[in-house]
């Protein structure tokens, strides 16, 4: 009869003790046990019988210490024979298909307040883990990301909420083997406690869920809570000294690529296996590198497979906890913004009234004014409580980053800044999504894999840069990799296979990297789960257009690539030039503005199929009239006698004639409503300071619509 595991590690115990052992027999039991076992058990028997295996070889460098190894790893497996079960441990179900929310109605504002709180903790413990990652000793990181835990489970047990608070449970006993300094959170360790967040973000999800009264499909949770309950076990067993170095069999060729990109640093460190059924015993390892220090030129630790690093500094470090704040329900605030903006419009209204303009009341125009001073710095106050930084988007980056290097093999180092950089709360959303993409896009199609770095004369790890800035009434968000860049003959030949081009005859680089904006348009071979199907810039460019900003692309091939985002501060007051077209009066948003001027008849013409052209410094962009597009009469008709207002679209620049430019202004950008719908070429409207609407003009759009306007090839009315 095989022996169990518990007494072959008595056997191994004596043999530490100097009694005699048959380490070759004690082997051959292991690969019998290990035949019949669970998964998880079997990974574990395999790492003791390698140990041995060392042993014999005479290639471990310490016997008793590799003994010591094995009889951790025979403890932990703790069966009884080759097919039982593990030590009973609690596996039940945390979430299945099934899992609901009861909510007892004197908690349910309780629920709801519990469910803002717990988003905030989670968010935080992720950013310190993906910290951690990078910094195992960093003492603060890992109290945040127990303390989140900890209130998590604390607070859901208190409201019933069991789902939640039994996996906060599990993850939490996980992080308190960390934090007791009996295992460092690298390798798979990392990987279960981020995948513990997800799953946390999920059940809160589900009850944000049910406090609306909505049905929503639990996702089912007891893989990972098995896991996480074995990770447990098994760290709890691990001495606070470091695992000795044991040689372990080969892995298979589909995680050779991984293993190969982890640095060779000691001590490697005890970390939970994951039953994996369709992989070879042997090629499942326990011991795993340990993370990379730091690279010399940065502050921040590079992120890539395994491990991946956080490239952040602890946020928690530099919060000011004596600051205090208060909720505030986003309608509410959203609601002052308004009246705000309502006053706004109403105090301008006064302001050019024909009592006022008259100069007849000096004390009463000297009032009005005094109070436009209160009504602007009450607008920027108003304006400022619906800002919120950055920072908690560009963390949620980090994260993407690290996955994306993890999947694709890469080894990739993050660097942030700018992220305190302030933006509309009603942008937030919006704006992650394009930099989820480009992300995504810069980690797997712009970096190299380290050996092809290295062949290039790289440092095998590759770098990409996420910064944002203010610069006037725009906020600037740039992304830039040091990858192969954008490869131009690449773009165009797979634009002239799609159709979309005929040659590349007379286009600029930024004509040809724009194209990559095309819906569906891609250049990778091979359809991945990270890319290849040609929708991830044109969600770029249609989130980046409802926002009323453009991007801008750079890229040298071999060198790397610079996506610039030029975006406004807020969505609810535009910074724009009012322009007159005959009766008619239409804001232009500043940030698509280049220039403007008055244009000669040297510089116009007219070319079959393409409409009028105006020459600007050497390069002729189209030319429409804005009055023509709108049907109003112009005062106008002579392009030389009209101004020509330069601004960026999606396919490049081009000019729109006006007939004066009324000067620069802020104002309350409204929608048009439902009665009117959507109307090509407009983004909204506000109400002027003698009463009347201007329509804000959505320049993209209106590009397109001049293209596609038949009429535009006459050059008279």
């Amino acid at each position: 009869m095989t022996p169990s595991a518990n007494e072959l590690a008595e056997q191994l115990e004596g043999a530490v003790a100097g009694e005699p052992a048959d380490l070759k027999e004690i082997t051959d039991a292991l690969g019998k046990l290990a035949d019949g076992a669970q998964p998880g058990i079997a990974v574990l028997l395999a790492e003791a019988r390698a140990a041995l295996e060392s042993i014999q070889s005479r290639s471990a460098k310490n016997r008793d210490a590799t003994l010591a190894a094995a009889i951790r790893f025979l403890r932990a497996a703790h069966v009884d024979g080759p097919a039982a079960e593990p030590a009973p441990v609690p596996a039940e179900r945390v979430a299945a298909a099934t899992t609901t929310f009861v909510i007892e109605e004197a908690d349910r504002e309780l629920a709801v307040e519990f469910v803002h709180e717990a988003t905030d903790y989670v968010t935080q413990a992720e950013a310190a883990m993906l910290v951690l990652e990078g910094s195992p000793d960093d003492n603060e990181a890992v109290d945040t990301v127990f303390r989140a835990f900890h209130t998590v489970k604390g607070v859901s047990a208190m409201l019933g909420l069991d789902p939640i608070a039994n996996f906060a449970h599990k993850a939490e006993s996980l992080l308190s083997r960390v934090r007791a300094k009996e295992v460092r959170f690298i390798g798979k360790i990392a990987d279960l406690s981020l995948a513990s967040v997800d799953a946390i973000k999920a059940l809160i999800s589900g009850l944000k869920a049910a406090l609306a009264g909505e049905q929503w499909l639990a996702p089912d949770l007891e893989e990972l809570a098995a896991e996480l309950v074995l990770a447990t076990r098994l760290a709890s067993r691990a001495p606070p000294a470091p695992v000795p170095d044991i040689p372990l069999p080969a892995a298979p060729k589909r995680a050779k690529a991984k293993a190969k990109a982890a640095p060779k640093q000691p001590p490697a460190e005890l970390a939970a296996p994951t039953a994996a059924p369709e992989m070879e015993l042997d090629a499942v390892h326990i011991l795993v590198a340990a993370p990379a220090q730091p690279s010399a030129e940065s502050p921040q630790a590079a992120i890539g497979p395994p491990p991946a690093a956080a490239p952040l500094q602890t946020g928690m470090k530099t919060a000011d906890a004596a600051e205090s704040s208060v909720r505030v329900r986003t309608e509410r605030l959203d609601r002052l913004v308004d009246m705000v903006g309502e006053l706004v419009i109403a105090h301008s209204m006064v302001r050019q009234d024909p009592t006022v303009v008259s100069g007849g009341h000096h004390d009463l125009s000297r009032k009005i004014n005094h109070a436009g001073k209160i009504v602007r710095e009450l607008q920027e106050l108003a304006m400022s409580l619906r800002m919120v930084p950055l920072k908690p988007t560009f963390q949620k980056m980090v994260r993407v980053v690290r996955d994306t290097a993890q999947k694709s093999g890469k080894e990739v180092e993050l660097l942030l800044s700018g992220e305190d950089t302030e933006i509309d709360r009603n942008m937030v959303d919006i704006v992650a999504d394009p930099l989820v993409h480009m992300l995504r896009n810069a980690v797997d199609h712009g970096i190299e894999t380290p050996d092809q770095r290295l062949s290039t004369g790289k440092r095998r790890n590759g770098t990409v840069k996420l910064s944002a800035t203010h610069a006037g009434g725009n906020v600037i968000v740039e992304l830039s990799d040091n990858g192969a860049g954008l490869d131009r003959s690449r773009i165009v030949r797979k634009a002239i296979e799609r159709g979309l081009i005929e040659s590349d005859a007379g286009m600029s680089d930024s004509d040809v990297f724009n194209l990559i904006f095309e819906p569906g348009f891609s250049t990778v071979e091979k359809v991945t789960d990270l890319s290849g199907r040609g929708v991830g810039m044109d969600v770029v460019r249609r989130n980046v257009q409802a926002l009323n900003g453009r991007i801008e692309i750079t890229s040298t091939l071999g060198s790397g690539t610079t996506f610039t985002l030029r975006l406004p501060l807020t969505l609810a007051v535009t910074d724009g030039m009012l322009v007159r077209v005959g009766g008619e009066r239409y804001i232009v948003p500043m940030v698509n503005i280049r220039t403007s001027l008055r244009p000669t008849a040297e510089n116009i013409s007219t070319v079959a199929g393409k409409g009028e052209l105006l020459l600007i410094r050497g390069e002729l962009i189209p030319m429409f009239r804005l009055h023509r597009l709108f049907g109003v009469t112009a005062s106008n008709v002579d392009a030389t006698k009209a101004l020509a207002v330069i601004v960026n679209g999606v396919e490049g620049q081009c000019a729109i004639l006006v007939d004066e430019l009324l000067g620069q202004q802020q104002v309350v950008a409204k929608p048009l409503g439902h009665t009117m719908g959507t109307i090509r070429g407009i983004a909204g409207g506000a109400i002027l300071g003698d009463g009347r609407v201007g329509l804000i003009l959505d320049t993209p759009e209106i590009i397109a619509l001049a293209r596609d306007d038949s009429r535009q090839p006459e050059l008279a009315n």
